[in-house]
């Protein structure tokens, strides 16, 4: 698997890649589930969704992609 992300972030992933066990594609998931229960992630996330579906909705989208409710832990993806 494959993420793309810009280069401001790779000095970030390169940093926690060596300092951690996780992949770089693990690091990113993690930032990303991370960043879905924040409010700061919640206030950019209104400038930008549709007017007919509720926050609380894409809030919950991005926790079952990135949250295994099994394990309660983020998805270690290969």
């Amino acid at each position: 698997m494959s993420i793309r992300y810009a280069d401001i972030y790779k000095g970030y992933v390169e940093s926690d890649f060596k300092a951690i066990e996780l992949d770089r594609n693990q690091i990113i998931r993690l930032a990303l589930f991370v960043a879905a229960h924040t409010s700061e992630y919640k206030t950019n996330l209104e400038k930008y969704k549709f007017p007919d579906v509720p926050l609380d909705r894409l809030v919950l989208a991005h926790q079952a992609i990135f949250f295994n409710f099994a394990t309660g832990v983020p998805p270690m993806i290969d």
